[in-house]
């Protein structure tokens, strides 16, 4: 039974560790409305902590970008999950895991996580863009 979670107006970081609840019940999890997740805070607060990683540059190879992250709204909530996960079971969990934007009509039992909304947010979607993920 997959279980399908509507990501509009959920704060990254809460439906990040919820979803890994979940996936560590051995439940396969789909994340719609990707570009509907909120970030607590301002764009120009939010926005240079992300720009900051995108940045970084080896001494060796100053042209090279080390490491990628990633820039779609579906990259950036993976990558939040991600980074909740031990290592031992990043693999196993992961591959149970689909982030789409928009509803792509999947069938599967939806569920609703209350999850408080932060007063002020910014939408996944318009951190895309300034990153250059979304044109």
């Amino acid at each position: 039974m997959t279980l399908i979670v509507d990501g509009t107006n959920k704060p990254l970081g809460r439906l990040a560790t919820e979803v890994v609840k979940l996936l560590k019940k051995d439940y396969p999890v789909v994340i719609i409305n990707a570009e509907k997740v909120v970030v607590s805070g301002t764009l120009p607060g939010v926005l240079p902590k992300f720009k900051r990683r995108y940045d970084l540059r080896t001494l060796s190879n100053p042209i090279k970008q080390t490491p990628r992250w990633p820039r779609t709204p579906e990259g950036i909530i993976r990558r939040a999950i991600r980074g909740m996960i031990h290592r031992k079971d990043r693999d196993r969990l992961l591959k149970r895991l689909k982030v789409f934007r928009g509803d792509p009509g999947i069938e599967g039992k939806r569920i609703d996580l209350n999850l408080k909304t932060p007063s002020r947010y910014v939408y996944v979607e318009e951190i895309s863009k300034a990153l250059g993920g979304i044109r």
